[in-house]
């Protein structure tokens, strides 16, 4: 394993610096977008929520909760940012979300009917949280 890596870091000393360079940043970008954790990628035994944040201000967290006391967070969202947050719900269960404005300020969805495979998109304004089913599974 040594070997193949002082083999790779001798051709980098004898490939011209655009070669590298490119090389260097498609690495780069194959290992970020795997681990890009704002993508919702649901299985059949997964709820996925996309978060939207269309308020205008900046949102310090949104929480979703389950019947099954799930309990997820998300990070901050500036405005018109999105995440996505998940949950393992294999059965019928139910959710619902609240967010937290940057101005302290609490809107709440109403409570989600939800399977798992399911994914909806939750859009956070100043008065609420609308979700709709994105698709099913």
């Amino acid at each position: 394993m040594m070997r193949k890596f002082v083999n790779v870091m001798h051709h980098f000393k004898t490939t011209p610096k655009l070669t590298r360079l490119l090389f260097i940043s498609t690495i780069f970008l194959s290992l970020t977008a795997c681990n890009n954790k704002d993508k919702c990628d649901c299985s059949s035994d997964t709820v996925c929520v996309t978060i939207i944040n269309g308020t205008g201000q900046p949102i310090e967290t949104v929480r979703l909760r389950d019947q099954v006391v799930n309990r997820v967070s998300s990070r901050p969202l500036a405005i018109d940012d999105k995440t996505c947050l998940s949950f393992k719900g294999s059965g019928e269960n139910t959710f619902n979300l609240m967010a937290i404005l940057s101005n302290g300020d609490t809107v709440m969805s109403v409570e989600e009917y939800s399977e798992g495979g399911y994914k909806f998109i939750g859009t956070v304004t100043k008065d609420t949280i609308k979700i709709e089913h994105e698709k099913l599974y």
